[in-house]
């Protein structure tokens, strides 16, 4: 049995379309103004003014076509970040092989001068020692006088 019209009518009002859920179309529904297809071209040049920027300097095709120039320009993120990373580790590294070579011509290795800064509560880091080790020798005697008596 079909159930009775909202409207208190005989009949339902029309249903258009086949697809989707139904849904009562209205009259005024269908006498909507037609917006103009917007195409998106301003705002796609933009982006790729941008990639262009980005990719500016690169060899060959990695600065001419769009999808050549993001790749590139992804690859170099990471590569920048990946050597951001390894360049912190190589100058402690550097600081390291400085005070390590300091500490040997004064007769102490670099792990028992570290250990006997620790026991003294001295806080300098080891490119502070390296700087120390390089301009100014006697400031270094002296800390390593410290941490051996």
């Amino acid at each position: 049995m079909r159930p009775s019209c909202p409207s208190g009518r005989d009949r339902w009002p029309i249903v258009r379309g086949c697809l989707g859920p139904r849904r009562i179309v209205r009259e005024e529904d269908t006498r909507r103004t037609v917006m103009p297809r917007v195409k998106g071209g301003s705002a796609t040049a933009k982006r790729r003014r941008r990639i262009r920027a980005d990719a500016k300097g690169y060899w060959g095709a990695r600065s001419k076509l769009t999808r050549t120039m993001k790749q590139a320009i992804v690859r170099a993120g990471q590569n920048a970040l990946r050597d951001r990373r390894a360049r912190k580790r190589d100058f402690r590294a550097l600081w390291i092989t400085r005070v390590t070579a300091a500490c040997r011509a004064r007769g102490i290795s670099y792990s028992r001068f570290i250990a006997g800064l620790r026991k003294q509560s001295v806080i300098l880091n080891r490119k502070m020692l390296s700087e120390i080790a390089i301009a100014d020798e006697a400031a270094f005697d002296k800390i390593v006088a410290m941490v051996k008596g």
